[in-house]
């Protein structure tokens, strides 16, 4: 590194044989990282201006849900029925209780026909459906559920 009255200066094989003063080089390293942060906070030096989200909507879904037992090594079915004014937009169903033996065979949406085998692409379900297989030992509690709008 040489000097010149005040200044300092880089010379070597890093400068290609230019002497640039390490003031101007610093100042431009300062000047570049402002600009780069300027860009990444606003939006590349454009104002940007966001909107306001609105508040979701308050949902009047509601759930649905029917409790029902199954004997040992039996099936059982039920149904979580929506209100009349009310579509099913989805279910499901729990059992209490350790999960040993314990199947689900169905669980879906039903129309208003009430009957699986007659629910199509494009009804507008009314109710959720579950049929399930107890365990061996003892009768297993089972809840279907139905969310309802």
């Amino acid at each position: 590194m040489g000097t010149e009255g005040d200044e300092a200066y880089i010379t070597g094989s890093s400068s290609r044989g230019r002497r640039l003063p390490v003031i101007s080089m610093l100042l431009a390293i300062v000047v570049a990282m402002v600009v780069a942060l300027g860009v990444a906070l606003g939006g590349g030096g454009m104002a940007v201006a966001k909107k306001q989200a609105k508040a979701p909507a308050i949902s009047d879904a509601t759930i649905e849900a029917t409790t029902f037992k199954v004997a040992h090594g039996q099936t059982g079915e039920e149904y979580a029925k929506c209100p009349s004014n009310k579509r099913a937009l989805g279910g499901g169903v729990v059992q209490s209780g350790p999960l040993t033996g314990v199947y689900v065979r169905t669980s879906g949406p039903l129309d208003e026909t009430g009957i699986t085998a007659q629910t199509q692409s494009g009804d507008t379900a009314r109710e959720w459906y579950a049929a399930v297989r107890g365990r061996a030992g003892g009768p297993v509690t089972f809840k279907v559920f139905a969310i309802c709008e």
